[in-house]
């Protein structure tokens, strides 16, 4: 509030009569969980890439992530008729927001799930995409954590709180960083 106060104060925009400079925020402040960097990223990738670990099903659900900043709720929902090949491109209602939203594959993550589909998906009537690797093929219902594991084996830092939906915060600034307008980027999100 005190920020914002004073940017609209500064920039002449709107007619702030408060004064919020001696506002202080109660309680214990959270830190900013970071993103990962692009660098920590493509390690992590090129560990999964390159060890006998990971399948290609994580590999594809890392990279749609990153791709995308879907979350994990999302992914795990995912569903064959929510993918146009043709255009490169993915297609859901966001089950947070309840909100449609159409987002670009690139080539990379669009051949990895291809490559899972076609190499090492379980034979299923399921129209969710990724499936469970034990018992009888379902679709996904926990978390995924096998992200925390190629950090861990890439060497990139264990940070309290720095999860799957990191990927998400990462998409988010590289986007950010590309210049890319913040009204764009929210709606991509």
């Amino acid at each position: 509030v005190r920020m914002t106060a004073s940017y609209l104060k500064t920039h002449n925009i709107g007619d702030v009569k408060k004064d919020f400079s001696l506002l202080k925020v109660r309680g214990h402040r959270e830190n900013i969980i970071n993103p990962f960097s692009t660098d920590e990223v493509n390690s992590i990738l090129n560990t999964m890439e390159n060890s006998d670990n990971y399948d290609i099903r994580d590999l594809a659900i890392v990279l749609l992530a990153y791709d995308t900043g879907l979350r994990w709720c999302d992914i795990k929902d995912l569903k064959f008729e929510d993918i146009d090949w043709k255009n490169g491109l993915v297609s859901i209602m966001q089950k947070k927001t309840k909100k449609p939203v159409t987002l670009p594959l690139s080539g990379k993550t669009m051949n990895a799930i291809a490559d899972y589909i076609l190499k090492e998906r379980p034979k299923s009537d399921f129209r969710e995409v990724f499936l469970t690797k034990k018992g009888l093929p379902k679709p996904l219902k926990r978390g995924f954590r096998i992200l925390e594991k190629a950090s861990r084996e890439s060497g990139v830092d264990i940070i309290k709180r720095r999860k799957f939906h990191s990927l998400r915060r990462t998409y988010a600034t590289e986007m950010s960083g590309a210049d890319i307008p913040l009204e764009t980027i929210s709606q991509m999100l």
